[in-house]
């Protein structure tokens, strides 16, 4: 087998676990029976159900909603329920708003500490740049706030609040976004940060999308990582702003994590990669998966079990898994490291009450891309 062939034969396991069916919950009742219904044609009818669920829990019952998400039984389930919550936001009518988000990650360094402003002053230089390039529609109403938000700020705004929006943004742009609290970003050393830049797009139904979601970031990427470093830049700091692609407000907010996440390895194995091999020692990378929803990865030194670091992947409900482990093994080959194990069961959290975290010395790893 090849080394290509072999990249991916490993598979880490998924740790997470999920509560038994519900089925006197409406929502996940629901949803079980649209997932599981055989015949096509009472499909429509069973999303329908699911939607009518969904949007007592946005209209009347927060709880329903949460409750429904905390004891989905399976991540598809979980999917499932979170794609109908971002339609039932979605407003109606002739005429509404739609709120949306670009996560931005923020890679600082500086000696000493150092404050950044939490606002954009460049603001509608950054709208014009995003329609110049068509990701926003020319004759479109769209708002941008110049407060940039962080992300637990970002996290609290929930469905109920969304769907609120669509209704009273038409009439008061901007309004909404009053009450968010711009975020400084607080330097010490070298950081990664996640802000988003959040605004909304007025929506007629006679009018092409205002916005055009999701997709890979095209060549708009680097003029707007220019306009946010001459944004936020101080003497003294070293910053490097990477966006992402605008997306709904429920689905940027994964886009943001998985992101800082992903940034965050990236620096912990280049670093790691660069101090073995200072060492003249051959750098191995193991992957595990862990209990309490964890992926941990290790690269450590193959003639030294001293020389080692770990780095913790929290999975969030909507991460797979296996891209993460494809990607981590894309960066991984791209830094030249020929032996990655693979652990195929979930492993302890702790040995000898220590963070368990595998390292080239545990000979039960799996190793991926050997001949």
């Amino acid at each position: 087998m090849s080394h290509l062939d072999d990249l991916y034969a490993m598979h880490l396991p998924d740790p997470r676990l999920y509560p038994r069916v519900d089925p006197k919950h409406p929502i996940i009742r629901t949803a079980m029976a649209l997932l599981t219904e055989a015949d096509a044609a009472r499909q429509p009818e069973r999303r329908l159900a699911l939607l009518t669920e969904i949007n007592r829990g946005i209209e009347d019952d927060a709880a329903l909603l949460e409750t429904a998400l905390a004891n989905a039984p399976s991540q598809q389930v979980y999917e499932l329920i979170n794609q109908s919550i971002e339609t039932g936001v979605r407003g109606s009518g002739n005429r509404w708003a739609l709120p949306f988000a670009i996560p931005v990650i923020l890679v600082a360094g500086v000696k000493g500490k150092a404050s950044l402003l939490g606002t954009l002053g460049n603001i509608e230089a950054i709208k014009d740049l995003l329609t110049s390039h068509g990701v926003f529609n020319r004759d479109a109403r769209i708002y941008l706030s110049p407060k940039l938000i962080a992300g637990k700020v970002f996290d609290e705004v929930g469905p109920q609040a969304l769907r609120r929006w669509t209704r009273e943004l038409i009439n008061d742009p901007g309004a909404a976004f009053v009450h968010q609290p711009a975020a400084p970003i607080e330097v010490g050393g070298d950081g990664v940060f996640l802000r988003y830049i959040v605004g909304f797009a007025e929506v007629i139904d006679t009018c092409p999308n205002p916005v055009h979601f999701g997709g890979p970031v095209g060549a708009w990427g680097m003029p707007l990582t220019k306009l946010l470093g001459d944004a936020l830049k101080k003497d003294g700091v070293t910053l490097f702003a990477i966006p992402r692609q605008p997306n709904s407000w429920l689905a940027a907010r994964h886009v943001g994590h998985f992101a800082r996440h992903e940034l965050h390895f990236q620096f912990f194995a280049s670093n790691i990669i660069r101090k073995i091999r200072q060492s003249a020692e051959t750098p191995v990378a193991v992957m595990s998966a862990h209990p309490q929803n964890e992926l941990r990865f290790t690269l450590s030194a193959a003639g030294n079990s001293e020389l080692w670091e770990g780095f913790v992947w929290p999975l969030d409900p909507l991460d797979s898994v296996e891209l993460i482990q494809q990607n981590a093994s894309a960066l991984l080959r791209e830094c030249q490291i020929d032996d990655i194990r693979v652990l195929t069961e979930v492993q302890p959290a702790f040995k000898d009450d220590l963070p368990y975290f595998p390292t080239a010395h545990d000979t039960t790893a799996n190793r991926q891309g050997q001949p």
